[in-house]
C-alpha cells in the first residue's frame, strides 16, 4: 500500500506537499518498478525475500530500504536480498546522485560486471550506503574493477556498517577507488576478497578516509589487503589488518607513483607474504606515513614513524575473528594522544576495537546560582543509579561510578534542571560544576501553617536585622497546594509580579488580636503575599529566598517554631505569544499579549528591537517594523517598559517572505520556535529548511534528557514548515506539565529550544 504523508509548508501561507512510502511487493512486485514510480523524497520499503534484479537509482533522491530501516532489526539485512543473477551490477548509481540517495539494509549478491559487480558508483555519484552485506560478487576474470564496490570518477559516497566478503575482481577484490573518488567509510569489515592487485581494496588517484575497518583473510599477489598507487593519499584510522596473504605486502602494498597512505592508530599484524613484509613500500621519497600503530616486524623500516610499536597486539581470539584486545595488550592507550578519546575516556587505543577499561571513578563539583554565584544547597545530583544532594556550600561528590560515558542530571527547587555528558575514568576523579538558572515560572508551595500570634518575624537565612532602612518591597508570589492559614499578613488573590531588591531582610508584623485568614489552593491556585513592613538591610541575593520564622515571644503556643518557608521571586512581567506577520516587501507587523493585571505597577508601553537594536516604542500590543529585505532573516524582540524598569526582552526569529510567494528563497535551516509558549495542550513548532531534500529530525525531550516524542523524521524540500505537538508521547499518553526541550537536526544543523506545558 501507499502511505501519503501531508507536509505543511508554511511561508505565511500553506501549500500541500506529498511524500510517499512505496511498499514492495504490495505496490510494485520489483524494486526497480518502485524506483521508476517514485518521486523525490519518497521511501521504498522492501519486505524480506530474494529479488532477482539489478536496480538503478536513476538520479533519484530517494531511500530504498529493507525493514531494518523501521525496526533496526539486523536480521532483515540477511533476509532481504538483491540477486543480480550473475550479470550486471546489483545496485547502480551513475546519474549524479548525492547523499540524499540512500540504500540501507540489504544483502547485494551474485553481481557480474567489469566495474562494481555489487555496487557501482560513477560520474560524481555520491550516495549514502549503510548497513549492507555485499558478498559473492565476481568481476570478469580478465579485466574487472571492484568486485564488491566500485567508486570511479569524482564519487564521494558516505558508507558505514558494511560487510564486504568473498568478492572477486582483477583490481580491488572488495573495493576499487579511482579518479578522485574520495569516499568516507566507517565501521566496515572486508574478508575473503581476492584480486590480482589489492585483495580487500585498490586505491588509484583517490584519497578515501577509512575509519574503524577490519580486513582479514583477503588475498592478492600484490597487497593482500590494500594496494595503493597513482597519486593517492588514503587515510587509515583505527584499522585492524590481519591474516591477509600476498607475495608482496601481506597487509599493504604501496609503490612509487605517489602511493602514500596515512596510517594512524592501526594494527597490521599476522599477514603473510613471500618477503615477510606487512607493508611493502619501494620509495623513500614518497613513503607511507605510519604513526602510533602496531606493525609486525616494522622496527627499523624507513616508514616506522612516531609512536609505532612492534609487539603482539594480543587479540582476544583471532582464530575465530575476534579482534578485541586483551587487558594486557600493548595497544591499549597507545594511540595518538591528540586523537579523540575512546568512549571510556582513555587515550585512543590502536586497532578497530577499543578496550573497555573496567573500573570505577568519582565525580565531584559545585552547584551555584548563575546570577549570583552563590551556592545552591540540596540540589539533587543523579548519575546512573546514584543520587546525592549538595551540602551548604553547594558541593557534591559521588564515588564508585563505573568507568565510561555517563549523563549527570541536576535538579533543584526554583531552578531550571540541567544535565551534562561526562566521562568517568577509572581510579580518577572528574570535576563537573554547574551554574543553575533561576526558574521564574514556578514557585515552591507553602509547607506549613502559621497560626495567629501577637508578633511574627521572618529573616532571610535566619540572620539578625540591623540598620533599618525603607524601600518598596512589592510582591512575592507563591503557589499553595493545600489549605493553609497565615496570621496578620494581608493576602491578595491576584497574580502579581515583583522585582525583588538585592538587599534586605524581611520583617513581618501582625495586627493585634487573633485574626486568621483561610484560603483554599484548590479554589485560588496562586496567591500573592503582600508584606506589611518595608524594612531592609544586609547583602542578600535576588531569586529564591528561604525565610526562617520563629516565635519572638518564646511561648511556642501560637505558631510553628523555626519553620522554613520557601518563596519564589518573579521578574518584571514579560510579553507572551510574540508573533511576526508579513505585511509588504519592506514591512511586517509585530504583535504580542501581556498577562493582566499588573499588580499595581505602572505600565508605560513597549520597546521593540530589531536584531538587538532599538527600533521604536508602542503603547498598544502591536507595532510595524520597516525597511526589511525579502528573504532576509531577522531577530525581533519586545520588552515591557515600566515607570522605572524594563522587563526582559523576548525574542523571535523571523524570515521576511511574502505570503504570496511560498516558493521564496529560504536562506537558512533553522528551528524558529513554538507558539504559544507556555501552552495547554497544543503548540505549533515552526522551522525552515534551506537544503534540498534534507533529512529533518525533530524530537521532544524531558528534563532528564529522555526522548518523549518524535515529531518529524523525514526528508523535506526547501521551505517553511510547522508541526504540532499535542502534549502526548510516542505511546500516545498525555505527558505531565513542566519544561520540555525540542531538538531539530538537519544535516550538520542542530538546535534545541525550551517550551513549557501548563495544565
Amino acid at each position: 500500500m501507499k502511505i501519503r504523508i501531508l507536509l505543511l509548508i508554511i511561508a505565511f501561507s500553506i501549500v500541500s506537499l506529498f511524500a510517499t512510502i512505496i511498499n514492495v511487493p504490495a505496490d510494485h512486485t520489483t524494486i526497480q518498478a518502485a524506483i521508476n514510480a517514485s518521486a523525490t523524497n519518497d521511501t521504498i520499503l522492501v519486505q524480506p525475500g530474494t529479488y532477482f534484479e539489478d536496480i538503478d537509482f536513476g538520479g533519484r533522491a530517494i531511500t530504498v530500504a529493507s525493514l531494518f530501516l523501521t525496526t533496526q532489526d539486523q536480521s532483515y539485512i540477511e533476509q532481504t536480498i538483491i540477486n543480480a543473477g550473475g550479470y550486471g551490477h546489483c545496485v547502480t548509481f551513475d546519474s549524479g546522485e548525492n547523499n540524499d540517495s540512500i540504500i540501507t539494509g540489504f544483502t547485494a549478491t551474485n553481481g557480474g560486471s567489469y566495474y562494481g559487480s555489487g555496487i557501482y558508483c560513477y560520474q560524481s555519484s555520491s550516495p549514502t550506503i549503510s548497513n549492507m552485506i555485499i558478498t559473492g560478487n565476481n568481476g570478469d576474470a580478465g579485466d574487472s574493477y571492484g568486485g564488491g564496490l566500485c567508486f570511479m570518477s569524482d564519487c564521494e559516497p558516505v558508507c558505514s556498517n558494511l560487510v564486504i566478503s568473498n568478492n572477486y575482481a582483477n583490481e580491488g577484490g572488495g573495493i576499487w577507488f579511482h579518479d578522485n573518488s574520495h569516499a568516507t567509510m566507517s565501521n566496515i569489515t572486508l574478508t575473503g576478497n581476492s584480486s590480482a592487485h589489492g585483495g580487500a581494496m585498490q586505491i588509484s588517484y583517490s584519497s578515501p578516509i577509512i575509519d574503524h575497518a577490519v580486513m582479514y583473510d583477503n588475498n592478492s599477489p600484490f597487497g593482500g589487503a590494500v594496494y595503493v598507487f597513482n597519486y593517492s593519499n588514503p587515510q587509515f584510522n583505527n584499522c585492524t589488518i590481519y591474516n591477509n596473504d600476498a607475495d608482496y605486502g601481506g597487509g599493504i602494498y604501496c609503490i612509487d607513483l605517489y602511493g602514500e597512505p596515512i596510517i594512524t592508530n592501526s594494527i597490521i599484524w599476522g599477514n603473510t607474504s613471500s618477503y615477510d613484509l606487512q607493508i611493502f613500500a619501494n620509495s623513500t621519497i614518497h613513503p607511507p606515513v605510519v604513526t602510533y600503530s602496531d606493525v609486525q616486524d616494522g622496527t627499523g623500516e624507513f616508514w616506522f614513524g612516531e609512536g609505532c610499536i612492534d609487539a603482539d597486539p594480543e587479540f582476544m581470539d583471532p582464530s575465530n575473528n575476534i579482534f578485541f584486545l586483551n587487558a594486557s595488550s600493548p595497544c591499549i592507550d597507545a594511540g595518538d594522544p591528540s586523537s579523540p578519546l575512546d568512549p571510556d575516556g582513555s587515550i585512543a587505543d590502536m586497532g578497530a576495537f577499543y578496550y573497555v577499561q573496567y573500573g570505577f571513578g568519582s565525580i565531584e563539583g559545585v552547584v551555584t546560582n548563575s546570577e549570583t554565584a552563590l551556592p545552591v544547597q540540596d540540589a539533587l545530583i543523579t548519575i546512573g543509579n546514584e543520587q546525592i544532594t549538595t551540602d551548604d556550600i553547594g558541593y557534591y561528590i559521588i564515588e564508585d561510578i563505573f568507568a565510561g560515558n555517563h549523563v549527570i542530571y541536576v535538579d533543584a527547587e526554583n531552578y531550571i534542571s540541567t544535565s551534562a555528558d561526562v566521562i568517568i575514568i577509572a581510579d580518577e576523579t572528574t570535576t563537573q560544576n554547574f551554574a543553575l538558572d533561576v526558574d521564574y515560572t514556578t514557585s515552591t508551595p507553602i509547607i506549613f501553617e502559621l497560626e495567629d500570634s501577637p508578633e511574627q518575624q521572618a529573616y532571610p537565612n535566619n540572620t539578625t536585622p540591623y540598620s533599618n532602612s525603607y524601600d518598596d518591597l512589592g510582591w512575592i508570589e507563591v503557589i499553595a497546594e493545600d489549605e493553609y492559614e497565615i496570621s496578620g499578613v494581608a493576602l491578595n488573590l491576584n497574580w502579581n509580579s515583583l522585582d525583588f531588591p538585592e538587599e534586605g531582610y524581611l520583617f513581618i508584623t501582625s495586627p493585634s488580636g487573633t485574626q486568621v485568614e483561610m484560603y483554599s489552593a484548590v479554589q485560588t491556585g496562586i496567591v500573592a503575599l503582600e508584606l506589611e513592613t518595608d524594612e531592609f538591610n544586609g547583602e542578600q541575593a535576588a531569586g529564591s529566598w528561604i525565610i526562617y520564622i520563629f516565635d519572638s515571644y518564646g511561648d511556642g503556643g501560637h505558631q510553628v517554631t523555626d519553620a522554613e518557608l520557601t518563596l519564589n521571586v518573579s521578574q518584571f512581567m514579560t510579553v507572551e505569544n510574540l508573533a511576526v506577520e508579513y505585511q509588504s516587501s519592506s514591512t511586517a507587523n509585530v504583535s504580542w499579549i501581556v498577562p493582566d493585571p499588573f499588580g499595581g505597577r505602572n505600565l508605560d508601553g513597549y520597546n521593540i528591537y530589531l536584531d538587538g537594536e532599538f527600533s521604536g516604542s508602542s503603547t498598544s500590543t502591536d507595532f510595524t517594523i520597516s525597511n526589511l529585505t525579502l528573504n532576509q532573516e531577522y531577530t525581533v524582540g519586545v520588552s515591557v517598559q515600566y515607570t522605572d524598569e524594563e522587563s526582559e526582552i523576548i525574542e523571535i526569529d523571523y524570515t521576511h517572505i511574502s505570503a504570496n510567494s511560498p516558493e521564496g528563497i529560504i536562506s537558512v535551516t533553522k528551528l524558529n520556535g513554538n507558539y504559544p509558549n507556555p501552552f495547554n495542550p497544543i503548540t505549533t513548532i515552526s522551522f525552515s529548511v534551506s537544503e534540498v531534500f534534507s533529512l529533518v529530525n525533530i524530537e521532544i525531550y524531558n528534563l532528564k534528557g529522555q526522548k518523549v516524542k518524535t515529531l518529524v523524521y523525514k526528508q523535506l524540500a526547501v521551505g517553511q514548515y510547522s508541526t504540532i505537538w499535542n502534549g502526548k508521547d510516542d505511546s500516545n499518553k498525555q505527558v505531565s506539565s513542566g519544561v520540555y526541550f525540542y531538538k531539530m537536526r538537519a544535516g550538520t544543523y542542530t538546535s534545541t529550544k525550551k517550551m513549557l506545558l501548563m495544565k
